[in-house]
């Protein structure tokens, strides 16, 4: 039983771990936690940190309103993005917004997942769940609006094609001018078949195609230049860049999956997906030059870049006894690769501006072409064994063997940003692979039925980071490294209607920085993390829900050799992170029919340093929401979503080398959706 319905709190009973399939929550020794479709839908959530916003371990680390519409998110402080985005469990990195439309679930595994994956990021992998066909015949219309102008319409329909097959169908187009007079325009076909060869086999095949073209785009505001002080937040309603910058992306996607039962012991899992995307952005950078805001600004021109990108795996169950404990041992590999070629930016300055009189400016002309290119794949060999001892015990061991080797192409740094000792031309970087044996062990027991405590132990490895714009050695890419987390906690089900769940952890990876005293990025020292999360979700009673928790971590940098850096709180990292979300289902009014249900909520983002040392800070914030359903009749719901209530002014996020960013102020958002 899968759940994630609203009539259920939004509970959800199992999730995808990696390679090792479907489990159940209860029985998982990791935190994982999942965001079911119906809940993205009945908040209009079109990007997923709008749908990952009842998640407490969720920070924003990128808007899709931003200049590249990527959207990047942290988890415990930590990026989960590029190789830690799936779709449907294979890596799909993606550089332009990732479709909520065709979703059905979205899950979160927090922390290191390098065991299940291969390389990958230290915050957690974000598994994005297509939706599949539906047993019976249905189709859903749905159309609104959401901040403040984008409107939409979608058509979902799915069910049997004949007694063996199903298919399931999203087609979606918004258009439309948000709050801060950006121009948006979206469009997305999906497609997902399946077809049982047999009783014990099915076949999966999956497509979408999404365009996206912005105009207008939203601004980074640039602080370094008076000493990363952060200024009050300005209005969010303003157009503080240019009306004729852009940003464009074209994505393709499709994937291939086979699951058999060869027989009672051995089961085969196969998959494989493909993707093809490129975009090309022209965006305004504002570089403040007093916190009264003025500011200057440039044109950044970037020339098309596209990303050619495979991922796969190829995995064995074998089902089997001994003495009284019963195995499922998993064999086989996983893989990714990527192919990605762009071209150096073009910056020209354009002038003096204000926040309260912003200048526009006669756009420049543009030139550019792709001169570089980067060539990355994973290998990740896996071995691993779910061990049930006594019904009350359950031991999970296992290593992967990764393998990455990463080529660069062309001109992908200046030949005086080339690492020292290197003696090839300066045109290209060499070759890095690198070869990691990590382990992972974690030992669940079972209280009751109902109740769980666990303990983990997992080594990670994630590739180097890149350096940024501002940076002596920008787009330098350091050594892949790896690093270790330990977890405990504990799962229970109250009253078989709330899931309460409490994780206490500490992660380590090697520190990757921009050192202030010489302006380049580099590795030095460990960055720590450490704290407890505390996550709930379910009914109160049969007619309140509440889903939501907290977050509370210390991270810092140790053992740095800048001793300005060492023990300092990494950049744009919070410490403390809170979400509440309710949902109260009033009773039967008389004069009027159908069901109508109050939302309400709130998300708490702490405070975040912008610099090294931690002088400078963006404060914390408090947003709340609130939100009204109606369901007249049992096919047709109404929804009113309204997003930071209180119009509160704030920055969303810090980005190295780019800068702040303002959040939304009060935005609304309507939906009807009526099943046919």
């Amino acid at each position: 039983m899968q759940g994630g319905s609203g009539t259920n709190g939004y509970r959800v009973y199992s999730a995808t771990v990696g390679p090792l399939g479907q489990l159940s929550l209860q029985d998982t020794p990791y935190s994982i936690h999942v965001t079911p479709g119906e809940l993205i839908e009945n908040r209009v959530a079109h990007n997923s940190f709008a749908a990952l916003q009842t998640d407490p371990v969720v920070a924003p680390l990128m808007s899709s309103d931003g200049y590249s519409s990527m959207q990047r998110i942290m988890v415990r402080g930590f990026s989960a993005s590029d190789q830690s985005e799936l779709r449907d469990g294979l890596t799909d990195r993606s550089f332009t917004i990732q479709p909520m439309e065709n979703v059905e679930r979205v899950e979160v595994l927090d922390g290191f997942s390098s065991f299940l994956y291969g390389f990958s990021s230290l915050g957690g992998s974000v598994n994005f769940i297509t939706k599949t066909p539906t047993p019976a015949q249905q189709t859903i219309l749905t159309a609104g609006l959401y901040d403040n102008g984008i409107v939409f319409g979608q058509i979902d329909a799915g069910g049997p094609l004949s007694t063996n097959a199903g298919y399931r169908i999203n087609l979606y187009d918004e258009d439309g001018v948000t709050y801060a007079g950006e121009h948006r325009q979206r469009d997305l076909v999906s497609v997902d078949l399946v077809y049982r060869l047999n009783e014990n086999s099915h076949l999966n095949f999956s497509v979408y195609h999404q365009d996206l073209d912005e105009t207008g785009i939203a601004t980074y505001f640039n602080n370094s230049g008076i000493g990363y002080q952060v200024p009050k937040a300005f209005d969010p309603d303003g157009q503080y860049g240019q009306p004729w910058t852009y940003d464009r992306s074209e994505k393709d996607v499709f994937s291939l999956a086979l699951d058999t039962e060869l027989n009672d012991t051995f089961t085969l899992r196969t998959a494989v997906l493909f993707s093809d995307m490129w975009r090309e952005y022209r965006y305004v950078a504002n570089n403040i030059t007093n916190v009264n805001g003025s500011y200057t600004e440039s044109m950044v021109d970037t020339p098309p870049d596209r990303e050619l990108a495979a991922s796969a795996y190829a995995l064995m169950d074998a089902h089997f006894d001994t003495w009284e404990m019963s195995h499922t041992l998993t064999f086989g590999c996983t893989y990714w690769w990527y192919m990605f070629w762009r071209g150096a930016d073009r910056t020209m300055s354009l002038g003096p501006s204000t926040i309260q009189y912003p200048v526009g400016y006669v756009p420049p002309g543009s030139s550019g072409t792709i001169d570089r290119k980067t060539w990355s794949d994973d290998e990740n060999f896996l071995l691993g064994d779910r061990i049930n001892i006594a019904q009350d015990w359950i031991l999970l061991a296992g290593a992967s063997y990764s393998v990455l080797d990463t080529r660069y192409f062309g001109n992908y740094l200046p030949g005086s940003s080339l690492p020292s000792g290197y003696s090839g031309p300066t045109s290209s970087r060499p070759e890095t692979t690198g070869y990691y044996l990590t382990p992972s062990a974690a030992l669940l027991y079972k209280l009751q039925p109902d109740v769980s405590i666990y303990a983990s132990y997992m080594q990670g490895i994630q590739p180097g980071g890149v350096a940024p714009n501002n940076a002596q050695n920008a787009g330098a890419i350091l050594p892949a490294s790896a690093s270790e987390q330990y977890e405990a906690g504990i799962k229970a089900a109250i009253a078989h209607s709330f899931d309460l769940s409490l994780a206490a952890f500490r992660m380590e990876e090697v520190n990757d920085y921009v050192d202030p005293a010489d302006n380049v990025y580099k590795a030095s020292g460990r960055e720590v993390h450490q704290g407890l999360e505390l996550l709930g979700s379910g009914l109160i009673w049969d007619r309140l829900t509440a889903i939501g928790g907290l977050t509370i971590m210390s991270a810092n940098v140790e053992k740095a050799a800048n001793a300005s850096t060492d023990g300092s709180v990494p950049v744009s990292v919070p410490e403390q992170l809170a979400s509440l979300h309710l949902e109260y289902r009033l009773p039967e009014l008389e004069p009027i029919p159908g069901v109508i249900t109050l939302c309400a909520g709130s998300n708490y983002l702490g405070k975040r340093p912008v610099d090294v040392p931690n002088t400078q800070y963006m404060p914390g914030v408090t947003l709340f929401d609130a939100g009204l359903r109606y369901q007249p009749i049992k096919r047709l719901i109404l929804t009113l979503n309204v997003s930071n209530l209180a119009d509160t002014r704030y920055w969303e996020y810090y980005r190295t080398g780019d800068g702040l960013l303002l959040g939304a102020p009060r935005v609304y958002a309507v939906s009807i959706r009526y099943t046919l």
